[in-house]
């Protein structure tokens, strides 16, 4: 993934944020998405560790899941759209 400091900093802020909106429990977020906790932590977190595949499957999946609770996810100024990384929707 090619974020500057910066922009992973601002990307995992956001994540987070729409983490904490969306709480469901973490084990339910990584059954659905086949991620370990590793994982997870390592995409809040946008880490070295982290893919842009897993970047957006996350967005994507918390986005789905908040506006099924009626509530509206905290907006992104990185994630905005998704042209480079595919994924299989598991949810």
């Amino acid at each position: 993934m090619s974020l500057s400091v910066e922009k992973k900093k601002t990307t995992s802020r956001e994540l987070r944020r729409n983490y904490k909106i969306l709480g469901m429990d973490p084990q339910l977020i990584q059954n659905d998405l086949g991620f370990t906790e590793q994982m997870l932590l390592d995409t809040l977190n946008v880490t070295s560790s982290t893919t842009g595949v897993n970047i957006w499957k996350l967005r994507d999946y918390m986005n789905d899941k908040i506006k099924e609770q009626g509530k509206e996810p905290a907006p992104y100024t990185i994630l905005k759209y998704n042209i480079r990384h595919r994924y299989k929707k598991t949810w």
